[in-house]
C-alpha cells in the first residue's frame, strides 16, 4: 500500500517506504492488509500518507477520528514536524482537538434549510 501510494505522490525529501510504518507506529503490522488494520490503525496510516506526501496543500476531513489521546498527539508532533509552508485545510466537527494547528477558522452551519457560514476567525499565530 505505501509503496503504491508513493508511485503516484512521492513522499517529502528525506522520508521514505520503508519508514513509513515506524513513523506511523504501524511497523509491527507492517506486512498486514490494510483491510484487516483496526480503524484507529488504518487513520494513522491515512495521515501518515497525507501529511508525509510532497503536496504544497494539505486537506484532511475529520482527522483525529478514531484515534485515542496518544494517536492524536502522535498526529500533531507529525504534522508539526512537517507541515513546512505548505497550506493546511482542516474539515472537522472536534474543533479543539483539531483547529490549533490552523491560523484561521471558519465555522460553517444551516439556517432555515439553507447554508451559512460566518466570517473567518484569526486564531492567532501557529506555535
Amino acid at each position: 500500500m505505501i509503496g503504491i501510494h508513493n508511485a503516484f505522490k512521492p513522499f517529502i525529501p528525506g522520508i521514505t517506504v520503508e519508514n513509513v510504518a515506524s513513523i506511523a507506529y504501524l511497523g509491527h503490522v507492517r506486512d498486514r492488509a490494510v483491510i484487516d488494520l483496526s480503524s484507529g490503525m488504518k487513520q494513522r496510516l491515512k495521515l501518515a500518507l497525507a501529511i508525509l506526501s510532497d503536496t504544497p496543500m494539505l486537506l484532511l476531513d475529520e482527522p483525529a477520528s478514531n484515534l485515542d489521546a496518544a494517536a492524536i498527539q502522535r498526529y500533531r508532533d507529525l504534522l508539526q514536524q512537517h507541515l513546512r509552508d505548505r497550506t493546511l485545510i482542516v474539515a472537522s466537527n472536534h474543533q479543539p482537538l483539531e483547529e490549533d494547528m490552523c491560523d484561521r477558522s471558519i465555522e460553517m452551519g444551516t439556517i432555515a434549510g439553507r447554508s451559512a457560514s460566518a466570517a473567518p476567525r484569526d486564531l492567532g499565530e501557529r506555535t
